[in-house]
């Protein structure tokens, strides 16, 4: 617990002897948690890493658009270790942008291994932060390329379809088991924006999702 305090106190930029001890978690990831004024953070009881940390401080008027606070984003996950990750999708509130990062391998974005980065628009700070899925699901994938080509799977998607970018990917199905898949990023005859994942094995169809996109964010359904 005293290398989990030291461990928090650096991530919130806080003296040790400033956080207070909270109930922990148990469970399948259990955790010590801290706190310091609107700050709380846990730390993995196995590993000692961040799992989450929240700033509940009031937040100003937005100075920042999603792009200024995407790359206050990607700037923090680099120095916290994390340099090979790829944004999806956004969402806005309360002039706090949560964006979702997924870890990439050669290529392959890999979607249980997430993260999120909550940055205040009114000033850049990180405000809130989420590795729960990353810590679960990361390990070392053995990428297998070569079962079908991306023009063999495109051939899958609907011809109502308009393919308009295509890329690797993991995505998780039954149980805790993913599927290697290329995800195709289409448009539809009503002008929606569509993802489908073809099984880069078998060149079935696994999932259809739709884009919501606003000025509030990109999300999925």
């Amino acid at each position: 617990e005293e290398t989990a305090l030291t461990t928090a106190a650096l991530f919130l930029n806080e003296k040790p002897q400033s956080l207070a001890r909270g109930s922990g978690t148990e469970g399948n990831l259990p955790c010590y948690r801290f706190t310091a004024g609107d700050k709380s953070i846990t730390i993995s009881k196995q590993g000692g890493y961040v799992n989450a940390m929240l700033n509940s401080r009031m937040i100003g008027s937005a100075k920042l658009d999603f792009e200024g606070a995407a790359e206050k984003a990607r700037s923090f996950l680099e120095q916290a270790g994390y340099p090979s990750m790829k944004e999806s999708y956004y969402v806005i509130n309360n002039n706090i942008c949560t964006i979702n990062y997924a870890y990439v391998q050669d290529g392959a974005v890999c979607y249980s291994d997430l993260v999120k980065v909550g940055v205040a628009l009114d000033s850049g700070e990180i405000v809130s932060f989420s590795a729960t899925g990353y810590l679960m699901n990361h390990h070392t994938r053995s990428v297998d390329y070569s079962p079908i080509s991306s023009e063999e799977a495109r051939a899958s998607v609907s011809p109502r379809l308009t393919v308009e970018a295509e890329s690797l990917c993991y995505v998780p199905s039954s149980g805790l088991n993913e599927t290697l898949c290329y995800e195709f990023t289409c448009s539809a005859e009503n002008g929606d924006r569509v993802l489908v994942y073809i099984n880069a094995q078998t060149a079935l169809e696994e999932q259809i999702l739709i884009l919501l996109q606003s000025d509030n964010g990109t999300l999925v359904m």
